[in-house]
């Protein structure tokens, strides 16, 4: 393989994957479960946000998100969140008019 032939994964490739379950507002902490069921907190002033969203105050529960890890003195944080931008869903792209192949 040559220099010019390397892969570079994507951006969701380099996360964990899970989803927000739950933000606790007044105290700046929230809880991530992976997709192997694991919940892992984090704190918003030790996490940092990168993607769609950049403020940890934009983050809902339910979001879909990529994470890592790390070992803190509490145990295993949450130490990146990376939120990709929502897909359109289907229905919606049908609704804004979408060419009919069979219209006449």
């Amino acid at each position: 393989m040559t220099d010019g032939d390397e892969v570079t994964p994507a951006a969701s490739d380099l996360f964990y994957r899970g989803t927000i379950k739950r933000l606790f507002g007044g105290s700046g902490m929230g809880m991530v479960l992976s997709d192997s069921g694991r919940e892992i907190p984090f704190a918003a002033a030790h996490v940092l946000v990168t993607g769609a969203v950049r403020r940890v105050d934009d983050l809902r529960e339910g979001m879909r998100v990529g994470f890592d890890v790390g070992w803190t003195s509490h145990g295993l944080r949450v130490t990146l969140l990376h939120i990709e931008p929502e897909d359109p869903k289907p229905e919606a792209a049908r609704d804004r008019g979408a060419p009919d192949s069979g219209a006449a």
